[in-house]
């Protein structure tokens, strides 16, 4: 029986490696390195072997351009963000694993800043193949003109994840409860962003349905968020202080600070509650109290709904992101 040897090539440094190297050395057709390449079953287990060890020891790398161009795709995913995104350490987080989760996957990230006539351009060009949003909008008209467009489009907060908001929210009722605290002050971000209006329209229902009265909502916009935390603390030393639930960990701590500031003791004269559960959630005094986002599996969520293709379980996705959950610590 004739034995299969793997010619070895050296390869000049200057010069990338070709499928038809390989070939070469594994003394087979370039058509059975592309089926390997792309997963095909129809290549003997031995085949397979010996290809794969000729691309091991040539260090070979598929051309991402090529491979793109040859499945109508631009191996990239575009994210919508705007500038309060870094400035905020959840936004930030969300941003990093998406990163992280395309970067896996051998892709490319696209940011895109938050302004329609750029995300029209980028769609029009298709230099993504789909677009994540992290500055969703009340009433965002820009997500269903992607999709007419055949542009994957989502939203981080679809609307399957109210039901991470409302576990979170059950969580943080039922610890209020324990607390005897029955009136809580809403702290939010700008009015204008979905997922504010979601956190406060589901936290009200949730701590409702557990007799928990929120007696009023303060939005606060990012270029006047310490003033309006200030005049917050204020308003609440002179008619009774009770219970602050803010809608991300950075409007929790600043709110820390200017409870401080108003002579308030947290959480003996007012408890502080943040979500998202942010590093620095652990550092203020007292330690923050405050719900734990999925980022992780929320983000590989959103990649997937962009990558179909790549074959993953979207229910077991989906069932891993629903998994808000509040962690106790000093501030309530």
């Amino acid at each position: 029986m004739r034995t299969a040897r793997i010619e070895v090539i050296t390869m000049p440094r200057d010069r990338y490696v070709t499928i038809a190297d390989v070939a070469r050395s594994a003394n087979v057709s370039r058509s059975l390195v592309s089926f390997v390449l792309n997963g095909r079953n129809e290549v003997a287990p031995a085949t397979r072997a010996r290809i794969l060890q000729a691309i091991e020891e040539l260090g070979y790398r598929p051309n991402a351009v090529a491979r793109n161009l040859a499945m109508k795709r631009a191996g990239a995913i575009g994210i919508v963000c705007d500038m309060e995104t870094y400035q905020d350490p959840l936004d930030m987080q969300f941003l990093a694993a998406i990163l992280t989760t395309v970067s896996e996957m051998g892709r490319r990230v696209m940011l895109i800043p938050a302004d329609d006539r750029q995300i029209q351009e980028v769609a029009q060009d298709r230099a993504v193949d789909g677009i994540i949003f992290l500055d969703e909008r009340v009433s965002d008209p820009r997500i269903a003109h992607l999709l007419e467009m055949g542009i994957p489009a989502v939203e981080l907060w679809g609307d399957h994840l109210d039901a991470a908001l409302r576990r979170g929210f059950e969580e943080l009722a039922l610890h209020l409860e324990s607390r005897g605290l029955q009136r809580v002050v809403c702290l939010c971000g700008p009015y204008d962003k979905l997922f504010v209006t979601k956190f406060k329209q589901i936290l009200t229902d949730t701590l409702q349905e557990h007799d928990i009265a929120v007696t009023r909502a303060h939005f606060c916009p990012p270029d006047t968020e310490v003033e309006a935390v200030h005049a917050v603390a204020d308003e609440l030393k002179r008619e009774g202080a009770t219970v602050i639930v803010a809608s991300s960990d950075k409007l929790a701590i600043n709110a820390i600070h200017a409870l401080h500031s108003a002579r308030l003791r947290v959480p003996d004269d007012c408890a502080v509650t943040g979500f998202g559960d942010v590093p620095t959630a652990q550092w203020v005094q007292p330690t923050l109290t405050t719900i734990r986002v999925p980022v992780r599996a929320m983000s590989l969520w959103a990649v997937a709904k962009i990558f179909k293709e790549e074959g993953t379980d979207q229910r077991q996705i989906e069932y891993n992101a629903v998994g808000c959950r509040l962690i106790v610590r000093r501030s309530c």
